[in-house]
């Protein structure tokens, strides 16, 4: 295991990041954006060459290991419609729908998510 205390806590944790779901994926995006930025800044401009963006495996993963999945109506209620995993997708979208990303191929890793279930096999309510 990885263990260690993020900033804003003096708890030890296994996974880094912060309680509140929401605030972790703005972060995470926000650190994201400026990798990308810090890339494209030191990259060659010449449009006839491929550049390569790879991020960390597993960066998106969240305080308890993953990101809750949820129900579709629990969806409805958060962030418009948009769960976390959404808010993570449509964020890396608009992160490199710049036209100045056309010869750019980005590989950001995998986003791992969790979902509970009862002992029949069905969702349960999430609690995050």
């Amino acid at each position: 295991h990885s263990y260690g205390r993020p900033e804003t806590s003096e708890k030890l944790q296994c996974y880094l990041g912060l309680e509140d779901t929401a605030e972790d994926v703005k972060t995470r995006l926000t650190i994201m954006q400026d990798a990308v930025e810090k890339a494209y800044t030191i990259s060659s401009k010449d449009d006839s060459a491929l550049k390569i963006f790879l991020a960390p495996e597993f960066f998106f993963r969240g305080v308890n290991g993953a990101f809750g999945l949820l129900r579709e109506e629990e969806e409805d209620e958060i962030n418009g419609g948009c769960s976390d995993i959404c808010q993570i997708l449509r964020g890396l979208e608009m992160l490199v729908a710049d036209k100045r990303f056309e010869d750019w191929l980005f590989l950001f890793g995998t986003v791992i998510a969790s979902e509970v279930l009862d002992d029949d096999g069905n969702r349960v309510k999430n609690d995050d």
